[in-house]
């Protein structure tokens, strides 16, 4: 899928400009407060582990466009994650699992928020394999792509993540889209601290 530009700086640069606004508000001070927190887990994932401690992979963002996501590395390096579906077995690394129970592993995005590639709030972002193939087989599927992706997201706080069934996130997404307002991602940012458990 090709886009005209990336992030904020495509086809919602004007409506959504104090969606923009908003992440810039919050994500400086939590990419602030996160900063040493990420350094520690990242020091954890080399003494533990070994080997690189970010993850990056290309995910799509508002128009489709593409943009590189970093995350904590929780997984041993694979040349196939870009096409395959789930994580194999035994892929993710000892400490990789706490991390990905906890999402601890997505607080670098906070650099792509800052960035302009992606939105506090928004749809997941997608690979670009799966993103072509969801969008000719799952209706409603490129419509998400009116939207920067989100860190969390409409679909995320009513549970709709993993193995859940992708029809039912597309219409939670596009909903959210349709109905936007700067009081509904507050919304969602207030219910994804609320329940937000990493020590579960």
């Amino acid at each position: 899928m090709r886009a005209p530009a990336a992030g904020y700086r495509g086809v919602l640069v004007r409506r959504y400009r104090r969606k923009r606004a908003l992440d810039l508000v919050l994500g400086v001070p939590l990419l602030a407060v996160a900063a040493p927190l990420i350094a520690l887990l990242a020091l954890a994932i080399r003494l533990l582990d070994g080997g690189p401690v970010l993850f990056r992979q290309v995910r799509l963002t508002a128009g489709g466009a593409p943009f590189e996501l970093v995350k904590l590395r929780t997984v041993a390096p694979d040349p196939d994650a870009d096409v395959r579906w789930t994580v194999p077995a035994g892929a993710v690394t000892g400490f990789g699992a706490a991390l990905r129970r906890s999402h601890l592993d997505e607080l670098p995005q906070l650099v792509n928020v800052l960035r302009g590639e992606m939105s506090l709030v928004g749809p997941r972002p997608e690979r670009p394999h799966f993103a072509e193939l969801f969008a000719a087989t799952v209706p409603g599927y490129p419509d998400r792509y009116r939207m920067p992706a989100g860190l969390t997201g409409a679909a995320q706080v009513r549970g709709l993540c993993g193995d859940t069934p992708l029809n039912a996130r597309v219409v939670a997404d596009n909903g959210y889209i349709d109905g936007w307002t700067l009081r509904r991602d507050l919304k969602i940012l207030t219910t994804t601290v609320r329940e937000w458990r990493p020590w579960r």
